[in-house]
């Protein structure tokens, strides 16, 4: 079936996204400007799904500020990623009740590594793609 011309920009748009965006070099690097960004530019889904994707990762975000006292960008390493992977798994901050569910968690994790994927392009990390 032939793409339709918008999803095909939709694609264009999405794998050129390095041209399209202009980082400053006087604006904060920190997650917090990330996300928002990332909404702005890349993410085209649904708004009930941009809902469900915009709070894990603020629930991230807040676990990175948690942990290390701040959400700057390059404090996002692959042990940071492995440690909130065992939270989920212990507590569920939100419910007050147990851990994530591993569907739940897979739905996450597939999130944070889009999105990692798509910063690390337009910026790479110093130890590499953290996810």
């Amino acid at each position: 079936m032939p793409k339709t011309p918008q999803k095909a920009l939709q694609k264009a748009i999405r794998n050129n996204s390095t041209a399209l965006i202009e980082l400053k070099k006087d604006l904060p690097d920190v997650l917090a400007m990330w996300i928002k960004a990332y909404f702005r530019f890349e993410v085209t889904t649904s708004e009930a799904s941009r809902k469900t994707q915009k709070r894990d990762l603020n629930l991230f975000r807040d676990f990175m500020i948690a942990a290390s006292g701040s959400n700057d960008r390059l404090l996002w390493t692959p042990r940071l990623s492995s440690d909130f992977k065992a939270a989920l798994k212990s507590e569920n901050p939100g419910k007050g009740r147990g851990a994530y569910g591993d569907r739940t968690i897979n739905r996450m994790l597939a999130h944070f590594k889009t999105f990692s994927k798509w910063v690390h392009k337009l910026r790479p990390f110093p130890l590499g793609d953290p996810m």
